[in-house]
C-alpha cells in the first residue's frame, strides 16, 4: 500500500444487513478493492436480532468510490 492509501479518506458506499454487507465485501474484494465493514450496532450485547437495525456499512478508500459504486450497480441490477 502506498502511503497515498493510508492517508486517505473513508467513504461509505452502501448500508444494509449483514447478509447484504457481507455480499457486497465479497464482490468489492473479488474486484481488487478493499473494504471495511463498520457496524455501529450496539445490540450485539443486548439483543439476538443484532442485524436488524440496519446499522452495518461498508467503506472503501475515497480512490476507489467509484470504481466500487459501479460494481455494485451492475450486480444490483442482475
Amino acid at each position: 500500500m502506498t502511503a497515498e492509501k493510508n492517508n486517505s479518506r473513508l467513504v461509505k458506499i452502501f448500508s444494509g444487513d449483514t447478509f447484504e454487507v457481507e455480499v457486497i465485501r465479497g464482490l468489492l474484494a473479488a474486484n481488487e478493492i478493499i473494504s471495511i465493514v463498520k457496524d455501529e450496532s450496539v445490540s450485539l450485547v443486548t439483543s439476538p436480532y443484532s442485524g436488524i437495525g440496519g446499522n452495518v456499512w461498508v467503506v472503501v478508500n475515497e480512490e476507489d468510490v467509484e470504481k466500487a459504486r459501479k460494481i455494485i450497480a451492475d450486480n444490483r441490477a442482475e
